[in-house]
């Protein structure tokens, strides 16, 4: 597969960790809903490019996708005065690539609290 298609499939990625990130640290219960709606988009898409060469890179590099994931959820969540919620983000991926491509979602994903 080209270039295109995995920068395109890192990129889903990225934005299926970030909101996996929102659903499990966010307060707002609408964010989750929101982030679980946006993540099934997102699924749909990576799904279709994912080759087995591109799943092999993305497993490479799936901490590569998820520090940049932090990194953006943090700017997000701190706009929002939510400096605390921050610092209660992983340091390290806690997702597996079968978590971010497949149906799994956080405990708390319904919007109810855990």
């Amino acid at each position: 597969m080209g270039k295109s298609e995995y920068e395109a499939a890192f990129s889903m990625s990225q934005r299926i960790i970030e909101h996996l990130l929102l659903i499990k640290h966010s307060p707002a219960t609408n964010q989750r809903l929101h982030g679980c709606d946006e993540i099934d988009d997102l699924r749909d898409g990576i799904n279709r490019k994912l080759s087995p060469s591109i799943r092999r890179r993305l497993k490479r590099e799936l901490d590569t996708a998820f520090a940049r994931a932090v990194r953006r959820v943090r700017r997000e969540i701190e706009r929002y005065g939510e400096t605390q919620v921050a610092a209660t983000l992983p340091a390290h991926c806690p997702y597996t690539l079968d978590q971010v491509v497949g149906a799994w979602l956080p405990e708390n994903a319904s919007g109810n609290a855990g």
